[in-house]
């Protein structure tokens, strides 16, 4: 259970296994406007995480749901990242995306990683805040000898760590982590160590094979990759020191969570970490009609989204999903909202 004194907001607000690409009658939504094809269809292009990870497990369960409702909803998910997801809805390629609630701030006040001279975000509306708990923590092997990654850079430890690829937003905090502690990939490369970028079903597979230290991971309670790992071998959870979390706090926004013994697989101990929660984006000239109806199945059946996925079963269909959003909300989510009085 997460310590509700950490955390600053309303309620902090995995099942892993889904994978490829996933779509409704095998449409795809068309370029900035899209809409439609003539058959009554209502299309959308979407963009959550890597299969199988936490944006893509949110994504597919949001979008099935509504799509159960409303079944001239056709759409396809591809694979993104919670930075670039909110580059590509700028840039009108997608429709809808999935994000976190501190990476769409910082896209909205134009903060780092969104910090280019050229950078905009006007073109960016917020659809659904999915309330659900996103904690970034540090899995090590079970002989680990620190208990820190400060304690590791300090003693200048060749480790060998896997990440998240560049452009989602999990892979940079982590590499802003390792960066504030002295300890970025140019410096582990230098130490002799390695810092790898790679899919979740591969990280879990070097770890069991022990070709890794460590792995810098960001998920919600129910982790399928950690499962994985725990049904065969012991692992060791890394604390974020005071120092670290107090400085992701202040200048990035990030939760700080308090995890109890078994909020996490094999967690025997509180473990000190940062959290966040999901957020849906939608690009200005998304289809009213289609964001309507996404928005509207979600509420009307609350109950199958929170049986779809462990990490959806916070999910209430209150003003919670929308209240907190950091852009303005799209015309067609806020009819919804006001047509079920939670607006």
């Amino acid at each position: 259970m997460v310590d509700n004194n950490t955390i600053r907001r309303r309620r902090v607000l995995q099942s892993i296994g889904a994978t490829g690409i996933a779509g409704v009658a095998g449409c795809l939504g068309g370029g900035g406007g899209g809409g439609g094809n003539g058959d009554g269809q209502l299309l959308l292009e979407t963009a959550a995480g890597s299969p199988g990870g936490t944006g893509y497990v949110i994504m597919n369960a949001l979008m099935s749901t509504a799509s159960a409702e409303y079944p001239n909803l056709a759409y396809n998910i591809l694979p993104g990242g919670w930075v670039g997801n909110n580059e590509r809805l700028q840039s009108k390629d997608i429709h809808v995306g999935h994000t976190t609630m501190v990476a769409g701030s910082l896209a909205a006040n134009g903060k780092d990683p969104y910090d280019g001279s050229d950078w905009e975000s006007g073109n960016i509306r917020s659809v659904i805040a999915d309330q659900t708990e996103l904690f970034y923590y540090v899995v090590a092997q079970p002989d680990f000898e620190y208990d820190t990654l400060q304690e590791a850079a300090d003693d200048e430890y060749p480790i060998t760590v896997t990440n998240q690829p560049e452009g989602t937003f999990g892979g940079f905090v982590w590499d802003t982590a390792l960066a504030e502690l002295g300890y970025d990939q140019e410096t582990i490369d230098e130490l002799g160590g390695d810092y790898r970028r790679t899919s979740w079903d591969d990280m879990a597979q070097m770890f069991v094979d022990e070709d890794i230290d460590a792995i810098l991971a960001v998920s919600g309670r129910a982790v399928g990759w950690l499962e994985t790992i725990t049904a065969t071998r012991d692992v060791k959870y890394l604390q974020w020191t005071d120092e670290n979390r107090e400085y992701f706090s202040d200048e990035y926004g990030l939760l700080t969570a308090d995890l109890e013994s078994g909020t996490l697989p094999e967690l025997d101990d509180t473990l000190s970490c940062m959290q966040d929660s999901g957020l849906v984006n939608a690009q200005v000239d998304a289809p009213e009609e289609s964001i309507y109806s996404v928005v509207d199945g979600v509420i009307k059946n609350v109950d199958q989204v929170r049986n779809s996925a462990d990490i959806l079963g916070v999910f209430d269909a209150d003003e919670s999903m929308h209240s907190d959003v950091p852009f303005d909300l799209h015309p067609g989510a806020q009819d919804a909202y006001e047509d079920n009085d939670l607006l």
